[in-house]
């Protein structure tokens, strides 16, 4: 029973040394071969001297009993011997399964490049209702009565501190399509929006074939339209860029998959070009609101 459960790795272990060798643990595994083969040939001598005294009926029943009794010794020892084995190859190949694995998180790839594309949907205020400047009061400008939506599009390139952990860069831009009542209605406005900043990944699987992550970062953004020899750029701190997704894994280097995001901050700067004459500066404080944009997106990662 116990020749045919694994006789090829028992020829290996025993006549390739070199192969043996190749882990640390291999040589334990080869030692308890060795074993198993030892007992083996007792058990089949035992065998063999037991069908010679019982086909010749020389031994006396005592030492027939003894010859027995020792073959069932044998047996049961050579079963000892067997599972010793059987043990000590799964808890080897487990133990250098582990080892690869770590040896290919040492090798992988330290760098990850992002490639995103999403719709953005505006939220929260401009600016708020205020008198901050020599134009008096200032009602509240809601994001809506400005902007319809924008399409971003951001690259991002970060290091890999650990399989999970990275952290690097990202730059975002995208059109931003102005609202129909917005800046009185000038014809043939333009718009779009700008941001920079940096930012932290965590993936829960990095390993998987699908891997769910989180990102949190920070920067600043531009905001602007064109029209009618006018433009209008707003800018500010930026000071939550929140990001979930889950990457499915397409090859070992790259991976796709839909993500919701977040970004919000304060305008605290503007700029108004109308005419060959500047103007503009700081929104005070009180004239300043949170505004945000809510992303649906995709997003595409390599990593070398």
């Amino acid at each position: 029973m116990f020749r045919t459960i694994t006789p090829l790795l028992l020829a290996l272990l025993l006549l390739t040394p070199s192969l043996a060798a190749a882990h640390p643990c291999e040589a334990t595994v080869k030692d308890l071969a060795g074993e198993v083969t030892r007992l083996e040939n007792l058990v089949a001598a035992d065998r063999e001297v037991l069908n010679k005294a019982a086909s010749t009926r020389q031994e006396s029943a005592l030492i027939f009993e003894k010859l027995e009794r020792k073959r069932v010794e044998d047996e049961a020892e050579l079963r000892i011997a067997w599972q010793r084995l059987l043990d000590a190859q799964e808890f080897c190949s487990q133990l250098m399964g582990a080892e690869a694995l770590a040896a290919r998180r040492t090798a992988r790839a330290l760098f990850a490049l992002d490639v995103k594309v999403a719709y953005a949907i505006p939220v929260g205020n401009v600016w708020g209702s205020s008198t901050w400047d020599e134009f008096g009061y200032h009602p509240a400008w809601p994001m809506s009565d400005a902007w319809t939506g924008a399409v971003p599009l951001e690259v991002a390139g970060r290091y890999r501190f650990t399989p999970g952990l990275s952290a690097g860069v990202y730059f975002q831009w995208g059109p931003a399509f102005v609202a129909p009542a917005a800046f009185n209605g000038m014809a043939g406005t333009s718009g779009w929006d700008m941001r920079v900043g940096i930012e932290a990944v965590y993936g829960f699987l990095p390993d998987g074939t699908w891997n769910p992550w989180v990102s949190l970062g920070t920067g600043w953004e531009w905001t602007q339209f064109a029209g009618q020899g006018a433009t209008f750029t707003m800018s500010g701190w930026e000071f939550l860029n929140v990001q979930a997704g889950v990457d499915f894994r397409l090859s070992p280097a790259f991976g796709l998959g839909p993500y919701l995001g977040f970004v919000g901050g304060n305008y605290t700067n503007f700029s108004a070009i109308s005419g060959g004459v500047d103007s503009g500066g700081a929104i005070p404080s009180g004239g300043r609101a949170f505004h945000g944009w809510i992303q649906f997106g995709l997003k595409g990662t390599a990593t070398f």
